[in-house]
């Protein structure tokens, strides 16, 4: 039989770009969100042996509903005897950095636990952005110059790398799919349109929020923030 693959969390624009390969590929999709009242039931209905499910979901800023959500369609897939797969981020491998960042390390270890794969992602660049990448590049092209640490850095993956690896060959139970690496200072320059001579400098702001998050995880546009200044060497 052939496969099939069930997207979960397929409202999501790393979804939506993996179903549009997939479909070029003549592949049979079925799609899963949380705006579909009936999406559990028709997950049941549609799992099989044959199936490759891909769990893209997350329930932001709210770690328990993460974890509920994801037992949920990790252990029907295990009843179900599908394989799956959970998309994270290289965020996990900085669990105290942020919230999202402690979201998905503890959904990687509930995966890793119950035999799932995971792929770990960075920055997701692609032709028309968006996301973090979109944000970076709207950050560049303000009329002053944003700096962070000089030691922080991005780990960027191409979305076309992403969408085209064989989901049904892979054996390793953890891949990551990491292009290149940049000073997230260069990266922000590599995208002005013009030189701006105002300065302003954010590494101060990032080390307070930091030592904030040490005392109770920031959410909103500070955990975005200490998301995108995670890897900071």
């Amino acid at each position: 039989m052939n496969t099939v693959y069930n997207l979960i969390g397929a409202n999501s624009n790393i979804a939506i770009h993996l179903y549009r390969y997939l479909k070029n590929e003549s592949n049979m999709i079925n799609k899963f969100t949380h705006r579909d009242k009936n999406m559990e039931i028709n997950f049941i209905n549609l799992s099989s042996e044959e199936n490759v499910n891909i769990y893209f979901s997350i329930i932001k800023d709210d770690l328990k509903a993460s974890i509920k959500h994801l037992n949920k369609y990790i252990d029907l897939s295990t009843k179900k005897k599908s394989k799956f797969f959970y998309i994270s981020s290289i965020n996990a491998k900085f669990p105290n950095a942020s919230y999202y960042s402690k979201i998905k390390y503890e959904c990687e270890k509930i995966v890793l636990k119950k035999g799932g794969k995971i792929i770990r992602l960075g920055l997701v660049k692609s032709p028309k952005p968006f996301g973090p990448y979109k944000s970076l590049q709207k950050l560049a092209r303000l009329p002053f110059k944003i700096k962070f640490s000089n030691s922080t850095k991005i780990i960027t993956t191409d979305i076309n790398n992403f969408i085209s690896i064989n989901f049904k060959n892979i054996n390793k139970t953890i891949i990551e799919i990491f292009d290149n690496e940049y000073l997230l200072n260069d990266f922000l320059t590599m995208h002005q349109v013009k030189k701006n001579k105002i300065n302003i400098n954010l590494n101060l702001v990032v080390k307070f929020l930091q030592k904030l998050n040490k005392v109770f995880f920031l959410k909103g546009i500070f955990g975005r923030l200490l998301t995108l200044t995670c890897n900071d060497s």
